[in-house]
């Protein structure tokens, strides 16, 4: 597994390309006013040959354009290397960014996992969008996202949650 933050590169870590069988994931969702599950979710899956890419800075200045420009085009990068991505949406953030690249993600048909925390404000929202557009589960909790990523490997694991939400969660 390999794990590399914004505003690192595949080529910091890797010299001579990446080993066969190598998977490439995105990892998205909230960051701003949100906890660093990123790196949470990574250490879940250091049993995989995965090269994970976040997004998350050590320390980001929001109120500087250049450093926007610069993290924008970070992630259009990685999320083009992608070959699965994976979204949360935490309960503290809007993740307005998020949700249009889930949007592009799904329009160009680019595997994808979806979770959502309980509490989080576009739930029904995110719900609604994978069940029309791509009839996929959406989790609940990051755990489950991280069992449908090693299921979407190959691998096997053993947690006994597959906790996706249902439409009757939202009634």
């Amino acid at each position: 597994m390999i794990h590399i933050k914004c505003p690192e590169n595949m080529s910091d870590f890797v010299d001579d390309g990446l080993p066969a069988l190598t998977t490439t994931c995105f990892v998205a969702g909230g960051i701003t006013n949100c906890p660093d599950w990123q790196t949470e979710f990574v250490c879940m899956m250091s049993d995989t040959n995965v090269v994970f890419f976040n997004p998350r800075r050590e320390s980001f200045d929001i109120t500087k354009s250049l450093s926007s420009k610069d993290q924008i085009a970070w992630e259009v990068e990685h999320l083009n290397r992608s070959e699965v991505v994976i979204f949360w949406f935490p309960e503290e953030g809007n993740c307005m960014i998020s949700l249009f690249e889930l949007g592009k993600t799904l329009g160009k048909g680019i595997p994808c996992i979806v979770g959502v925390e309980p509490g989080y404000i576009r739930a029904l929202d995110v719900f609604y969008q994978l069940s029309m557009l791509s009839n996929q589960p959406m989790y609940k909790d990051l755990h489950s996202v991280a069992d449908a990523l090693h299921a979407y490997l190959g691998y096997k694991f053993n947690s006994s949650t597959h906790d996706a939400w249902s439409e009757e969660d939202f009634k």
